[in-house]
């Protein structure tokens, strides 16, 4: 018990850590964006908000979450559209953010309505809405959760049988009547687990314990990931030119509205994909 606990607290530690890395994603515009403004604090609340949908995501699906997303798979376009409709909105506010120096106070100043709204309350729910309005989270930690825990069960590491929850919801989502997880990829990571011994599903005491010690561990891997970010970028941000510093602030809110427009494609193929 005590090593299974150790191994998915390992795992999921590492997941969360290195799959926040990308900073093209809305979460990780959102913390250098706060940062670079000098509020770290609100910065880490928005990276704490997104994290705790990470951890629902992720402990919900051991428990069939999968199947009200296949029954209700239909609605999954318009909540992208509605989180699109967020991500503009907050891309748009990014975009009218104006830098300058303040010579009284002798320091650089962002001003913009993003940033006056952002207190610590506000930055933990733009986080926390900015991963729920995007369902397809819920897919990706629940395929990587999969093949991850199942990689590692494959080398020897004992986690606690976890990985035959996720190849259940997994499966079960690729046989749905409107397939969300359908991908060549895909389709060979569960032929190949399809091919391994049969092994014993936890008990629900220990599924609940090992899933709440994955997820919560995957959530904290995260938080880290962003509080090394941002401390990064607090002890170099002093080097950046207000020119550039404009730049890349502007340039941080096209990638938002980017990342919108992404969503909106994504929403469009699943309604001709449910059509």
């Amino acid at each position: 018990m005590i090593e299974t606990l150790i191994s998915l607290t390992a795992i999921g530690f590492l997941a969360g850590f290195f799959f926040s890395m990308p900073v093209a994603g809305p979460v990780s515009i959102l913390v250098v964006s706060f940062t670079l403004h000098n509020h770290r604090r609100r910065a880490m609340f928005t990276a704490i908000g997104a994290a705790v949908v990470d951890f629902l995501y992720i402990f919900i699906a051991v428990f069939g979450f999968t199947k009200i997303i296949i029954r209700f798979n239909y609605s999954i376009p318009y909540i992208l559209i509605l989180g699109s409709l967020f991500i503009f909105y907050i891309g748009y506010k990014l975009w009218k953010t104006q830098v300058h120096f303040d010579a009284d106070e002798e320091k650089v100043v962002l001003k913009g309505r993003l940033f006056a709204m952002a207190k610590g309350h506000h930055s933990f729910l733009t986080g926390f809405l900015v991963n729920l309005l995007n369902p397809t989270l819920f897919m990706g930690w629940l395929i990587s959760s999969f093949v991850i825990l199942s990689f590692a069960a494959s080398h020897g590491i004992n986690v606690g049988g976890m990985e035959k929850i996720f190849y259940k919801n997994v499966e079960e989502m690729n046989h749905a009547s409107s397939p969300l997880l359908s991908s060549d990829e895909e389709k060979d990571i569960i032929k190949k687990y399809k091919a391994t011994p049969e092994q014993a599903k936890p008990s629900l005491f220990f599924q609940i314990l090992n899933s709440l010690a994955y997820a919560l561990s995957v959530a904290i891997g995260s938080v880290v990931w962003f509080y090394l970010l941002s401390g990064f970028l607090c002890r170099h941000k002093e080097k950046i030119s207000i020119k550039f510093f404009n730049h890349l602030i502007h340039g941080l809110a096209v990638l938002m509205i980017f990342l919108g427009f992404l969503l909106v494609i994504e929403a469009v193929k699943m309604l001709h994909l449910f059509g």
